[in-house]
């Protein structure tokens, strides 16, 4: 029985076709929040929501953001680690990654240094 990607160029477009999940994820979720705001506003005309534009921008700001945001925060998490000494922590470039691809394994990722820096600054009883 002969493997699925047994040519070079199959694996290429498999990975390349990879690579467009969280491009897809952004659309949908872009497209989501602007839907659902729309269906909001038609059945429920308020000013306490967005527009649906507005909407769909702020979802756009967001997903643009959110990389520099868990880096920044990983980043100071980083500082105070290599400070103290301790060199066992997850890398920038490993919390972008998957904040492009899964959110919270990111925040997961951040939560274990900071685990690693509460834990090692705890007084012992």
């Amino acid at each position: 029985m002969p493997l699925p990607f047994q040519s070079p160029q199959s694996l290429q477009v498999a990975v390349a076709l990879l690579c467009l999940v969280p491009l897809f994820n952004i659309y949908y979720i872009i497209r989501l929040s602007y839907r659902y705001h729309g269906e909001v506003n038609t059945i429920n005309p308020t000013q306490n929501i967005l527009s649906p534009c507005a909407a769909a921008w702020c979802t756009i700001l967001l997903s643009v953001l959110m990389p520099v945001m868990t880096a920044s925060l990983n980043q100071s998490l980083i500082c105070k680690l290599t400070e103290d000494g301790k060199l066992n922590y997850y890398r920038n470039w490993a919390v972008i990654l998957w904040t492009i691809l899964f959110v919270p394994v990111s925040f997961a990722l951040a939560q274990s240094n900071m685990n690693k820096l509460i834990g090692q600054n705890r007084p012992e009883s």
